[in-house]
């Protein structure tokens, strides 16, 4: 049974991590979504990974944050809205390779790290 278990974890996983990258992909700019979920600090998950998009610098952030959000939509569904995942780090990055990090869409107070819950809250879900 425990290994039956893992087997439908993994391929949870993998479905959510495609309906993720699908989710962002469908966003306006947005050229490829390399989402990634994997072991966190003891024995957590943590997410990362990065977003390229078709824009300017001055429009990098906004797109971005669509882009991002559209993901955060389907994770809530993927880890029926766990607020405690760990996002390690997402990058959205633009062709010329400038970069904003997911970190700087939120306020983390008092959080030395952005879980789920940060971005549920910015957008608004749950």
């Amino acid at each position: 049974m425990g290994l039956f278990s893992m087997l439908t974890g993994c391929s949870l996983f993998r479905t959510g991590k495609q309906s993720v990258a699908d989710a962002i992909e469908g966003a306006p700019e947005v050229t490829g979504a390399d989402i990634s979920f994997g072991p966190g600090g003891g024995l957590g998950t943590q997410i990362s990974g990065s977003i390229t998009l078709d824009v300017s610098a001055d429009e990098l952030h906004d797109a971005f944050d669509d882009a991002w959000g559209r993901g955060v939509e389907v994770l809530y569904r993927v880890y029926d809205g766990k607020r405690g995942v760990l996002v390690a780090d997402v990058v959205g990055k633009n062709l010329e390779e400038v970069t904003v990090s997911s970190r700087d869409l939120v306020e983390l107070g008092a959080s030395k790290h952005p879980t789920l819950g940060h971005f549920y809250d910015h957008y608004g879900i749950g």
